[in-house]
């Protein structure tokens, strides 16, 4: 059931994050339409707390907080070394730039 919460916690932050300009643009090439940035966001807060419902359904309130709250920031790591292994792969690879290499595109500079 821990599997669980993490996929959750981690589907959440997914959301979340491509719900922001600057990562939905490294991910797919263009930014959001309004609808689908608020869709991604509240799809992405409704994930949270969901796993926090599972964790509680697991452990009770006392333990299921600690639980829910340590996945949730595990969670957060695992998807932030997602987001930067994707832009030194694509950077390395000559792949479709990230956030960060598509700036360097768009003011003319070359590739590192």
């Amino acid at each position: 059931m821990i599997v669980l919460v993490i996929a959750v916690n981690l589907i959440g932050w997914a959301l979340l994050a491509l719900g922001l300009p600057g990562h939905h643009r490294a991910w797919f090439g263009a930014a959001p339409a309004p609808g689908r940035r608020r869709l991604l966001r509240l799809s992405g807060w409704a994930c949270l707390p969901l796993a926090w419902g599972l964790a509680v359904a697991q452990q009770g309130h006392e333990l299921g907080s600690v639980m829910w709250a340590a996945t949730l920031m595990l969670a957060a790591l695992a998807w932030a070394l997602v987001m930067a292994a994707r832009e030194t792969l694509s950077a390395a690879g000559g792949r479709t730039p990230g956030a960060a290499g598509a700036r360097r595109v768009a003011k003319g500079q070359p590739r590192s």
